[in-house]
C-alpha cells in the first residue's frame, strides 16, 4: 500500500479504503489503481489501452466517467461516509490517446446527513480531459 499517498487520514479507514478498492473486480478489469486518498480528497489513475476504446478506436467516454465516479465517491469515503451515486455530470473536454497515463482528482464540495456533493478534474498530460461533478446518497457509515 506504499505506493498510495495517504494525505492524513487515520490508518484505519485509509487501509480499509485501499482494501476495498484493490479488491473491486471492476476496478481490476480497467486497471484503474488509487494513487493518494485524503481527507474529503482521491486521486487515481490509469494507463489507456486498446481495451478502453470504443468502435473509432479511441478511449471510451465512460471509461472517464467511471474514473471520475470512482474517485468522487472514494473522496466521500474518505469522510467515513459509504456513497452511492445519485447523479454525475460529465463534461468531455478533450479526448486522450491509448497508451496515455490519465489521473482523476476530485474533491467533496459539501455534505449533508443524506446527500454529499463531489467535483473532479481529469487530466492527461497537463491538459484537461474532462470536468465532473456528483452528487451522492449517503448510505451508512464506511465498513470493513
Amino acid at each position: 500500500m506504499s505506493e498510495i499517498e495517504n494525505r492524513g487520514l487515520e490508518e484505519e479507514l485509509f487501509n480499509v479504503l485501499v482494501e476495498h478498492n484493490l479488491q473491486a473486480p471492476f476496478y481490476n478489469m480497467l486497471g484503474l489503481k488509487p494513487t493518494g486518498l485524503g481527507k474529503g480528497w482521491a486521486r487515481y489513475s490509469l494507463t489507456l489501452n486498446r481495451q478502453h476504446c470504443n468502435a473509432q478506436g479511441i478511449p471510451h467516454g465512460g471509461v472517464i466517467a467511471t474514473m471520475a465516479d470512482t474517485a468522487m465517491g472514494n473522496a466521500l469515503g474518505t469522510m467515513g461516509i459509504r456513497p452511492l451515486t445519485a447523479e454525475l455530470t460529465l463534461h468531455l473536454i478533450n479526448s486522450p490517446q491509448v497508451g496515455a497515463q490519465v489521473v482523476v482528482e476530485a474533491e467533496v464540495v459539501s455534505t449533508g446527513s443524506r446527500l454529499g456533493f463531489t467535483k473532479a478534474i481529469v487530466t492527461c498530460e497537463g491538459r484537461i480531459v474532462a470536468t465532473a461533478q456528483g452528487c451522492f446518497v449517503n448510505a451508512g457509515p464506511v465498513g470493513p
